[in-house]
This record gives C-alpha cells, sequence and structure tokens, in this order.
C-alpha cells in the first residue's frame, strides 16, 4: 500500500526528468507511463537512465518508447520475482510442517520420529 501512496510522486518527479533532459512538458505516452510507474518498483534513476538520449539523433519519443519497454521488461521481471517468492515461501510452509512432525508418535508403531532418525532404521 505503501508504494500506491509513492506513484503520484515518481510520476511527479518523471515529469521533472522529461522536462530537463528531453524539454516535453506533455506528450501521449504519459497516461502509459504513469500506469506503468505504479506497476512497477523502478527507481528514478532507472528511469533517468532510460529517458537520456543515448545519441544526438535520439529524439523525445525514442526515448519515451525505450523508458516505457524498460518498465515493461521491469514489470515483466517483478510478476516472475513474486511467482518465484511464493514458490519458494510455499516450499519452506511444507519443511516446516515436516519439522512439525518430528517428536511425534507414530500412531500405528509407536515409535517416534525422533527415535528412527537417531537410529537411522525406521522399524
Amino acid at each position: 500500500m505503501v508504494a500506491l501512496l509513492l506513484v503520484p510522486q515518481v510520476y511527479e518527479a518523471f515529469k521533472v526528468l522529461v522536462k530537463n533532459y528531453l524539454d516535453v512538458e506533455s506528450h501521449e505516452s504519459f497516461g502509459s507511463i504513469e500506469s506503468l510507474l505504479g506497476e512497477t518498483d523502478m527507481i528514478l534513476a532507472d528511469v533517468a537512465e532510460n529517458l537520456m538520449p543515448k545519441s544526438d539523433t535520439e529524439d523525445a519519443d525514442s526515448c519515451l518508447k525505450s523508458l516505457i519497454e524498460a518498465l515493461k521488461a521491469a514489470k515483466v521481471e517483478g510478476r516472475v520475482k513474486a511467482e518465484e517468492e511464493a514458490k519458494l515461501k510455499e516450499i519452506s510452509c511444507n519443511a516446516k510442517d515436516e519439522v512439525k512432525c518430528n517428536g511425534t508418535k507414530d500412531e500405528l508403531k509407536g515409535t517416534s520420529v525422533a527415535e528412527v532418525k537417531e537410529n537411522g532404521v525406521t522399524p
């Protein structure tokens, strides 16, 4: 929720960067950029890097397009990272469930799991 509160500030900072680097105050792509900024965790330094013209022939349109492509890539990367973290969390939770079983008695055989591990033999 904190990230949602920062979106207007990030977008306003983006507009300052666009004005400084590209001398543009308004552009048709600003709406999609604002939306993408809200969906990613891209820091302003990366925004600035993608806005800066790489050559004298690069214009504002190409710089803004470069930023949009970088934001879309960051969005996909963030989604993949979140999915990986969810899988790791699930694996971790499953491992914790197994740990909870340690020290309990096997209802059928009356042998504790700790006993089996200590002896290395299953009865």
